[in-house]
């Protein structure tokens, strides 16, 4: 080893000792101070009973002064180079005699200089590096350290870390609570002579239902004098703070109604020379039924059904012997689901998730419930639930029928729209649509429901129900009727007498009534697929043609519907709709004096539009041009409702097939399409400029007078065209009078020509016969 090596080492190991020292001492210095200033918190606080927010300055205090005491006797003397050079110098500041450093310094740099390096010869160098070696060599360097300043320092360190610990023993509460004010956060205060406590404070949070207005409890215990009064500072998370008196109900019992909370608030609770912790309300979700479920299969279902209900009465009704599940859901977990029930089938509630439940049973009879749930979290109760599940007896099928297009008076050839509509409790398994003839006599007609209209009159208004389209709907709700067995309506008809001549024989019997199965429909290969449905609603036409009646008969129609009742079906006849058959030529004339009377009213219509276009030429102010837009209006409605009424005259023509396909044409050319064309184009537009016109009297007045001409002009063109169509009507019925003529011309001509051949014939038998 070299004699620089030898020196440095040494150094080394005083080095270590320097920097121990220097640790220890550093150390002690920190704890004295930490604890000290700790100690200062213990009295500090039982004294001034400090809120969080200045014990967190307190210690923000504490670790400040702790960290600068650390840096300055530990970290910085710690970060000190200390090379040997550094050390002989901190040597030769405590001891006397020769300096220490400048033979270290010869030693540790001569000998590694270059040659050259200070113009000396190397045995000089060598020579000076031995004699500062062998100085070095008689003098002791760690005689100079104080062994006893490190042993003191730790020591003092360890006294400083022993005083807590005996103060924590001797006093464990005060000890327990101090560290819970100022490591864990708490606001638990400080013993005094007057103890408070809040009912439902739990771990420093009390929770209360969302919403709603709670009373706050609080006990006081007093070792003096009774305390009088008690305040609660309230500080919300958004908002005032406010500070509120409790109430006093007796000695020691404060309380206070609380509004309704929404938002997390700090609580602040004193009186007398103490006070309560303080605390966090916490509003919770009271707990509450968010959905339920009913999952019912009925003895005739395959697959349960899902129901979905407020649980209110009447929200649900099951027929006996139903399986039965019920399900619900809640907005939070609930610990424990009370339940009080009506019926002893109900068990108890179990539990599927954390927020789900369900129970199982066979319903017999009607079934409450009245549930209550209670939360895992804040054990709140929720307000009681009642679920109602009722019984439903399984009824009769509902039927409504209703024809259209055509009324009671129909031709032999009529088509005969039907819609039938039929509901059942739980489903319908056949609807079928029967035809029947009722018992004719030679005299005394039955009363109609369409007698022959009276002639046109100009005093018709628009109130005239001539425009109203025909149709007609009866509804049944009748008693079951069991089995087979049904309630024939044309049994209970009065006997229907038709206005044919008294030569007329009787009819004793109407032939067999005739039955179309409108539901379930047949499907390929045979049978008929039962869908379970339990409304029907059907279209059907009736072909009055196929029975070739002869005017003056009358055909009854009504529905049957059977349902698929488990304990038997059960059918309704649905009330009957009486047809009278007419001559074509009766019903034509009908129709034709119905559209006369359309006419009449569309003509005072026309005459209304031309008195609009003669005070438009004077319309100066706004009230003259709201008084035209009144009239406007009342023409609109009448001409709509003309058109209206020749459509359903034009429908009840091709139904019965009246006029031909040509007649049913050339009506809604030239009349139907410019009176819909009218109605829905150029009225409403004209009504946009009256409105206009009163907003601003004069303009735009002879547009809006042109546009009015028009539609004048436009009347008189669609009344002509139905003169021309009663003409054209007419002559269709002289060729049709001419042709039935010919006809019977040409069958009593060929009956003439028959018995005159066989009166020939009988002749010529009798002479062979003598």
């Amino acid at each position: 080893m070299s004699l620089r090596e030898q020196v440095a080492a040494r150094l080394a190991v005083v080095r270590y000792s320097l920097r121990r020292h220097f640790l220890a001492e550093g150390l002690a210095r920190m704890l004295v101070a930490t604890v000290g200033l700790l100690l200062l918190s213990l009295g500090l606080d039982w004294w001034l009973d400090l809120s969080w927010n200045a014990r967190l300055i307190y210690w923000m205090v504490v670790l400040s002064v702790a960290s600068g005491l650390l840096y300055w006797f530990v970290i910085r003397p710690w970060k000190l180079p200390l090379g040997p050079i550094d050390v002989a110098a901190v040597l030769d500041q405590k001891r006397g005699g020769a300096p220490l450093a400048s033979q270290v310094a010869s030693v540790m740099q001569l000998a590694e200089a270059s040659p050259d390096q200070f113009g000396e010869s190397a045995a000089m160098r060598e020579q000076a590096v031995r004699a500062s070696h062998a100085a070095l060599e008689q003098v002791d360097f760690t005689a100079t350290l104080n062994p006893r300043h490190f042993w003191t320092a730790i020591a003092v360190a360890v006294g400083a870390l022993m005083l807590p610990t005996g103060i924590a023993l001797a006093f464990p509460s005060t000890a327990r609570l101090w560290a819970e004010r100022w490591f864990s956060g708490s606001d638990r205060p400080w013993p005094r002579s007057t103890r408070i406590v809040v009912e439902g404070v739990r771990n420093g949070v009390l929770q209360v239902p969302r919403g709603e207005a709670v009373a706050l409890q609080v006990r006081v215990i007093d070792d003096e004098a009774p305390t009088e009064a008690v305040w609660l500072r309230q500080r919300p998370a958004e908002g005032k703070t406010q500070t509120l008196t409790l109430e006093k109900f007796a000695d020691g019992d404060f309380r206070l109604q609380l509004a309704p909370q929404q938002q997390v608030s700090r609580m602040e609770v004193w009186g007398g020379d103490g006070r309560a912790e303080p605390f966090r309300v916490e509003p919770v979700d009271r707990p509450r039924i968010t959905q339920i479920q009913l999952t019912a299969r009925t003895p005739r279902d395959k697959t349960p059904q899902n129901y979905d209900f407020s649980a209110t009465e009447g929200g649900v009704r099951l027929p006996p012997q139903t399986q039965v599940s019920l399900h619900f859901e809640t907005n939070i977990e609930c610990e424990t689901v009370k339940v009080e029930s009506t019926s002893a089938t109900v068990p108890a509630f179990r539990r599927q998730s954390t927020l789900a439940h369900a129970v199982e049973w066979t319903h017999q009879e009607s079934v409450s419930l009245r549930v209550v749930l209670v939360s895992s979290e804040s054990g709140l109760e929720s307000h009681p639930q009642s679920i109602n599940i009722g019984e439903l007896p399984d009824r009769a099928p509902r039927m409504s029928v209703r024809h259209s297009g055509v009324r009671l008076r129909v031709t032999p050839s009529a088509t005969i729209p039907f819609t039938i509509s039929a509901r059942d409790d739980f489903g319908i398994a056949q609807v079928n649509l029967k035809q029947e003839l009722a018992a004719i006599s030679s005299k005394v007609s039955a009363p109609e429901e369409a007698a022959a209209p009276s002639p046109p009159s100009p005093a018709i208004g628009p109130e005239d129900t001539t425009a109203t389209p025909p149709s007609s709907a009866v509804d049944s709700e009748a008693p079951p009727v069991s089995g087979s067995e049904s309630t024939d309506p044309a049994a209970a008809l009065p006997e229907v007498k038709e206005s044919a001549p008294e030569a007329a024989p009787p009819i004793a019997s109407p032939a067999a009534p005739r039955v179309a199965t409108l539901f379930p429909p047949p499907v390929e290969g045979g049978g008929s697929q039962i869908p379970r449905q339990l409304v029907v609603d059907l279209e059907h036409r009736v072909e009055v043609a196929d029975w070739k009646l002869e005017p003056g008969r009358t055909l009854v129609i009504f529905a049957t519907a059977t349902d698929d009742c488990v304990l038997g079906a059960q059918s309704t006849n649905s009330a009957p709709v009486i047809f009278k058959i007419v001559s074509d030529k009766e019903l034509f004339k009908e129709i034709l004096l119905r559209q006369q009377q359309l006419r009449v009213r569309l003509r005072k219509a026309r005459d209304q539009a031309d008195d609009m276009a003669s005070k438009l030429k004077f319309a100066v102010t706004a009230e003259d041009a709201r008084a035209i837009a009144r009239q406007h209006q009342v023409v609109t409605r009448e001409v709509g409702q003309v058109s209206q009424g020749l459509e359903a005259t034009r429908l009840e023509m091709e139904l019965n097939k009246l006029g031909g396909e040509e007649a049913n044409q050339l009506i809604e050319e030239i009349v139907l399409k410019p009176l819909r064309n009218l109605a829905e184009s150029d009225l409403p537009g004209q009504r946009q400029n009256l409105e206009s016109l009163v907003e601003s009297p004069g303009e735009r007045l002879d547009e809006i007078l042109a546009v009015q001409q028009k539609i004048v002009a436009d009347l008189d063109k669609i009344l002509k065209n139905m003169s021309q169509w009663d003409s054209f009507i007419d002559i269709v019925n002289q060729f049709d009078e001419v042709i039935k003529l010919e006809t019977r011309v040409r069958d009593r001509t060929e009956e003439l020509k028959k018995s005159a051949g066989e009166q020939r014939k009988k002749e010529t038998d009798s002479i062979f016969d003598n």
